[in-house]
């Protein structure tokens, strides 16, 4: 079974992100930030992670840095509110395979995912 990680500070983010995963045969595990992140990875060791960008602590952007840093090969699809070129461009350089603005495309969020967990 797939294990997804979502990493949202807002419960209601990572409750529509669990809807947008009632489609497959997921294993879900969630995180309000990127330190808390950390620990569900080393100890759960996800398939796929969303994630958001901006939270507090650690934000979406430190997560990106420290799995590129780390040589983790976690496929990372980014959902959130900031979608200007820069963001999309720094996403692009440090691995993300996807990004979505809120509110998330149905389509072309369960194409992306569907693509992403065929290579995990």
């Amino acid at each position: 079974m797939t294990k997804v990680l979502i990493v949202d500070d807002a419960s209601e983010a990572r409750l529509i992100g669990k809807y947008l995963l009632r489609p497959y045969n997921v294993e879900v595990f969630e995180a309000s930030n990127g330190k808390e992140a950390w620990t569900v990875i080393i100890r759960e060791k996800p398939d796929v992670i969303l994630l958001d960008l901006k939270m507090p602590l650690m934000d979406g952007f430190e997560v990106l840095q420290e799995l590129h840093s780390e040589a983790y090969q976690i496929p990372v699809i980014v959902i959130t509110s900031d979608t200007s070129n820069d963001v999309h461009k720094l996403c692009q350089a440090l691995g993300v395979l996807g990004i979505f603005s809120k509110p998330v495309n149905l389509k072309g969020f369960h194409s992306t995912f569907s693509n992403v967990c065929q290579l995990s």
